[in-house]
């Protein structure tokens, strides 16, 4: 599959991903991401580079108040979320969604123009990507290695209970 994309001098690229019977959408075992942004833009189309290229169930959240409550009603592998949003930051979200105990141990990538002051990622939990995405497939390599090639939350595990 080629796939178009946009460097940060808005020039047209291209690169090529092999699909073989062992992506993890083939193999049954996708990862299921919530994207949260509360601007419809970065958000949809983030989703749709993990949903088309990286084989992904995605769950798109507009904004941390619907994150939280799509986070008390489900369960992820990975959270994807935006830094400056009018209701809450990014940094907060983690770190409500990492008081959940069904959360905690769930992998975050902050994405944002600037990196907040103090924030830390450390490589296994915390990633952060900066904004806007112009190497899409950087990006991609970087949500996997966020998952590291966990399965999706089996079907019939129950949701975390509301907070």
């Amino acid at each position: 599959y080629v796939a178009p994309y946009y460097d940060g001098f808005i020039r047209r690229r291209t690169f090529t991903l092999i699909i073989t019977t062992s992506n993890k959408a083939s193999g049954g075992n996708m990862a299921r991401i919530l994207v949260v942004d509360d601007e419809d833009g970065p958000r949809i189309v983030t989703a749709r580079w993990l949903t088309r290229i990286g084989g992904h169930e995605i769950v798109e959240a507009i904004g941390s108040k619907d994150a939280v409550r799509k986070c008390t009603t489900a369960l992820y592998d990975l959270i994807i979320t935006d830094h400056a949003m009018p209701d809450m930051l990014g940094t907060e979200l983690i770190a409500y969604l990492r008081s959940l105990p069904a959360m905690a141990h769930t992998p975050s990538i902050l994405l944002t123009a600037t990196p907040p002051v103090g924030f830390l990622p450390d490589g296994k939990m915390l990633f952060l990507q900066v904004k806007p995405i112009c190497d899409w497939p950087a990006f991609l390599r970087l949500v996997s290695r966020a998952i590291g090639g966990r399965s999706a939350t089996p079907p019939g595990t129950p949701p975390p209970s509301p907070a």
